[in-house]
């Protein structure tokens, strides 16, 4: 994958990782940071690594008279060796290779890189995703509607990513309280694929608040992933609570982060509803290092195991958010992680009217 802005290319290579059952016995695979078409003298290129097992990844740089440096936790940085002029732009390419990235469990190992400039603008960043390979497919990943709730009878948009760019070979599933559909293939002429993003107008008006699985299949292989569509005036059924006709919402939305970071535990949710959270980025470290923000959202469905997603961000332009369906009798807990990091959330409770609605936080006897 490659990011081309102004003043240099900054390309990351392989696309996919190895299961991590399969992974190399040193850890993982080789990752090939490139820097190209530099538009302005370079003086530093800085990789920030995934949490985990990848945070202590080796680095090292192909560029005559550089070095590799360690400025913080999680983070390797590539520079001339002694404090030495920086790289003009036809000195030609910035290579960094990093060793022993893990692919994650579940969903794409994120990399941040920046390039630092002398003259012209400061810096450079960019986000790149690697997917994790499954049974020789690459995963789907950021499955979602670009609308959380429509109107009655309105068609949806889903979106998704995945680092293989074939349009052939999705199908999609549709599930609601009536049931569940047979399997149908995508329309090509309402799917499009831009910047690592795929988009699909599904051609079926919606009367129910409706899940739907995408599938991609190639010979004997097959990646899937699933989301959920709220429509307004259907039936909606999450948890265990199921209600006929007009969907109401049982109070306003409640702000749940007051204070914009911190860890914030909530008791059992009183109804079903759904919880949307942003992450912004607030600004940077003192030292000038480029901090990571992080915001985490827990929802523990009575009995069973946790759900969590976590959104994290390294650059004051980007903005990353999500809705997780919270069930009835649901433990919720937000976190953010990051001096630089800024959350909002929201909760949005359903349920019938003259019911209590609001999260309670779990240190307080009164909702706020």
């Amino acid at each position: 994958m490659t990011t081309t802005q102004g003043q240099c290319a900054i390309s990351v290579y392989p696309p996919v990782l190895p299961p991590r059952d399969t992974a190399s016995a040193d850890g993982g695979p080789g990752v090939l940071v490139r820097v190209t078409d530099l538009g302005a003298p370079c003086r530093a290129v800085r990789v920030r690594l995934p949490a985990g097992d990848s945070a202590t990844a080796r680095a090292e740089v192909d560029a005559a008279d550089w070095e590799i440096t360690e400025p913080g936790p999680g983070t390797v940085e590539a520079r001339p060796v002694g404090g030495a002029a920086a790289t003009a732009p036809d000195s030609g390419t910035i290579a960094v290779r990093l060793h022993g990235l893990r692919p994650p469990s579940d969903g794409p190992l994120e990399l941040g890189v920046t390039v630092l400039f002398d003259g012209g603008p400061e810096a450079v960043t960019s986000r790149h995703f690697i997917d994790r390979g499954v049974r020789g497919l690459a995963p789907i990943t950021d499955f979602r509607p670009r609308f959380l709730a429509i109107a009655y009878r309105e068609r949806t948009v889903l979106q998704w990513r995945r680092s293989d760019e074939d349009k052939d070979g999705y199908s999609l599933q549709r599930h609601d309280t009536t049931g569940s559909s047979a399997r149908y293939g995508l329309e090509p002429a309402h799917l499009t694929l831009e910047n690592g993003t795929f988009t699909y107008q599904d051609q079926n008006a919606l009367t129910h608040t409706t899940a739907f699985t995408l599938f991609y299949e190639k010979a004997a292989d097959e990646v899937r992933a699933a989301t959920a569509v709220i429509v307004a005036g259907g039936d909606i059924e999450a948890g265990r609570l199921t209600v006929n006709g007009q969907v109401k919402m049982v109070k306003p939305p409640q702000n749940c982060v007051s204070k914009g970071k911190g860890t914030f535990k909530f008791k059992p949710a009183p109804t079903d509803g759904v919880l949307s959270a942003v992450l912004t980025y607030e600004s940077e470290s003192k030292a000038g290092r480029v901090d990571r923000a992080e915001l985490t959202v827990r929802v523990t469905p009575s009995g069973q195991q946790p759900i969590e997603r976590t959104l994290r961000i390294i650059d004051a332009k980007q903005r990353e958010n999500l809705q997780l369906p919270v069930p009835q009798g649901a433990g919720v807990t937000i976190m953010t992680t990051g001096e630089a990091a800024r959350a909002e959330a929201v909760w949005f409770p359903f349920g019938l009217a003259g019911r209590p609605g609001h999260l309670v936080h779990a240190d307080a006897g009164a909702e706020r």
